[in-house]
C-alpha cells in the first residue's frame, strides 16, 4: 500500500503564512538576541549575571502573563485586529529597550515588549489553524515551528554582530523596521473576521496570574542568591505567590469564561503534550543563556563569534524540524517527541565537558545535534496539543499551551543564570580554572533539565496508543452492530 501523501498547501495558505511567521520571528528573537548582551550589560550597568539575567526574564515573564488574554481578545475584537494590535505594542516597546537609561528601565520596557510579543504566537496559531484545518496543521506547524525553532539561535547571532560594531541599543531598534513593514502586510493580506459577543475579560484571574508568576520567579531567584527563607522576599514572597497561583486554579475551574480555560485539561492527549511541552521549554532555554556566555567568558570568544557557534543548533533543527512536518501526519507525535528528547539529551550530556581547549568544530557536532533533537521534538508536541481540541477550543487551548512553555522558559532560564551566578561568586577575579568549573556545573543543571523531557514524551506516546486502541475498538464494535 502506498504511503499516504502529505496534504499540499494551496498559494492563499502560504502567502498567509508569510505574512504571519513576521511576527512570529520578532517574538521568539527577542527571546535570545540579547543573551551575547548579558555580559557587556552587567559591565555596563555594574550588575551581576543574576540581576542583568531579568533583562531576559521579564520579557518571558511578560509574554507568559499576556497570552492568556489572546483567546479573549481573538473573540471580543477578531484575530485580525488582536494581532495587528500585539504588534504595534511589541514595535513601540522596542523602541522604548533602545531609548532605556538604566537597568531597571531597560526591565520595565522589556515587559512591555513582551506584552506584545506574547499575544502574536497564540494568535498567529489560531489564525493558521482555522485557516489550513486539521488535515493540513502538521505542515504548517513545521513552518512556523522552523520560525520558533530557527529565531532564538539566530538571535544570538544578530545581537553578537550588533554588540560588536554598534551600540547594544540597536539590538531592540533593528526591530522597528521589521515590525513596521509586518504592520503593513498583516493589515493587507490577514483574514478578515467578525468579533464575537462575549463580556469582557477574566480580571480577577488576570491580577492572581500576572501578580503570582512573576511573584513565584522573583521569590526563586532571591531564595537561589541567599534571602533568608524567614524573610518577606525569600520565603514570605514564595507564599503569596503559590497562594495567588492556587487561588487562580480554583477560580479558573469555577467561574464562566475564566482567563485560561483548565477544564481543557481534562483531555488527556492534551494535558500530557502540554505538560511535555513545559519540560521541553525549560531544557532548551537553560542554555540558550550559558552557552554564549561560554563561549565568550571561558573561550574567549567575541560576542559575535559566541553568536555564531552557539547557532549551530539551528542547522541541525532546520533539517529536523522539517522532517517532524512530513512524518507527522504518518507517525505518532509520540514516537517523534520521545526519539528527538533521547537525541537532545545525548548531546546535551557532553556539554559539561566543555572547556577553554575545547575546538570549535567539536561545539558545532554537539550543537547541531542537539539542535536536530530539539526540532524533532518541537512540532510532534504542539500538533499533538491543538489537534485534539474542537475548533472553538483552538484560541484557549493554544493560548494555554504557550502560557506553559512560557513559564517552563523563564523559570530555566532564572534557576540557571542563579546557579551560575554563584558558582561564579564574586566575578572579575575568578582564575580561568574557575571560571570553567562554574560553567561545567551548571551545564550539568541543564543535562538534568534534558533528561526530565523523556518520561513526559514517553507518556504522551502511551496516551496516544491507548486512544488509537480505543478507537479501534469502537470502529469494530459499530461495524458488528451494523452487520447484525
Amino acid at each position: 500500500m502506498t504511503a499516504p501523501q502529505p496534504p499540499r498547501l494551496d498559494a492563499p495558505l502560504r502567502r498567509l503564512l508569510g505574512v504571519i511567521v513576521i511576527g512570529i520571528f520578532l517574538s521568539v528573537l527577542d527571546m535570545t538576541v540579547v543573551n551575547v548582551a548579558i555580559d557587556r550589560l552587567g559591565v555596563r550597568l555594574h550588575s551581576s549575571v543574576a540581576s542583568t539575567q531579568w533583562v531576559i526574564t521579564s520579557y518571558l515573564l511578560a509574554l507568559a502573563a499576556a497570552v492568556p488574554l489572546t483567546g479573549w481578545a481573538s473573540r471580543r475584537f477578531s484575530a485580525r485586529r488582536a494581532y495587528l494590535a500585539c504588534l504595534l505594542v511589541f514595535t513601540m516597546g522596542s523602541a522604548l529597550c533602545g531609548l532605556a537609561w538604566s537597568l531597571g528601565s531597560l526591565v520595565a520596557f522589556r515587559a512591555i515588549q513582551g506584552i506584545g510579543g506574547g499575544a502574536l504566537f497564540p494568535i498567529a496559531q489560531t489564525i493558521i489553524a482555522r485557516e489550513a484545518g486539521p488535515r493540513r496543521m502538521a505542515r504548517t506547524l513545521s513552518i512556523i515551528g522552523s520560525v520558533s525553532v530557527l529565531a532564538p539561535v539566530l538571535g544570538p547571532i544578530m545581537g553578537g554582530f550588533i554588540l560588536d560594531h554598534f551600540s547594544w541599543r540597536w539590538i531592540f531598534l533593528v526591530n522597528l523596521p521589521i515590525g513596521v513593514v509586518g504592520l503593513v502586510l498583516a493589515w493587507l493580506r490577514l483574514p478578515a473576521d467578525q468579533p464575537e459577543a462575549t463580556g469582557g475579560p477574566d480580571v480577577v484571574g488576570l491580577i492572581a496570574m500576572g501578580l503570582g508568576l512573576p511573584a513565584f520567579t522573583y521569590a526563586t531567584a532571591e531564595l537561589g542568591e541567599g534571602a533568608p527563607i524567614a524573610s518577606f522576599r525569600g520565603g514570605g514572597l514564595l507564599l503569596i505567590s503559590l497562594i495567588l497561583i492556587a487561588f487562580f486554579i480554583w477560580h479558573a475551574l469555577r467561574v464562566k469564561g475564566p482567563l485560561l480555560d483548565l477544564r481543557l485539561f481534562a483531555n488527556r492527549t492534551y494535558a500530557t503534550a502540554t505538560a511535555a511541552m513545559f519540560m521541553f521549554s525549560a531544557a532548551v532555554f537553560g542554555p540558550y543563556l550559558v552557552m554564549p556566555l561560554f563561549f565568550q567568558q571561558v573561550q574567549h570568544a567575541s560576542a559575535e563569534g559566541a553568536g555564531a557557534l552557539f547557532a549551530a543548533q539551528a542547522i541541525g533543527a532546520a533539517a529536523s524540524i522539517r522532517l517532524g512536518g512530513i512524518l507527522g501526519h504518518r507517525v505518532q507525535a509520540g514516537v517523534l517527541a520521545s526519539c528527538g528528547a533521547v537525541i537532545m539529551i545525548a548531546f546535551t550530556l557532553v556539554l559539561p565537558s566543555f572547556d577553554q581547549m575545547t575546538s570549535h568544530i567539536e561545539a558545532v557536532v554537539v550543537l547541531v545535534g542537539r539542535g536536530f533533537g530539539i526540532g524533532l521534538a518541537m512540532i510532534p508536541l504542539i500538533a499533538a496539543a491543538l489537534s485534539e481540541l474542537e475548533r472553538r477550543q483552538l484560541p484557549d487551548g493554544s493560548a494555554q499551551s504557550n502560557v506553559v512553555q512560557r513559564i517552563g522558559s523563564s523559570l530555566a532560564t532564572t534557576a540557571i543564570a542563579v546557579l551560575l551566578s554563584n558558582q561564579l561568586g564574586s566575578g572579575t577575579q575568578a582564575s580561568p580554572a574557575h571560571v570553567a568549573m562554574a560553567y561545567d556545573r551548571t551545564l550539568w543543571a541543564a543535562v538534568g533539565l534534558a533528561v526530565l523531557v523523556l518520561p513526559f514524551a514517553l507518556a504522551l506516546l502511551g496516551c496516544q496508543r491507548r486512544t488509537a486502541a480505543r478507537a479501534a475498538w469502537e470502529l469494530r464494535r459499530a461495524r458488528t452492530a451494523s452487520d447484525r
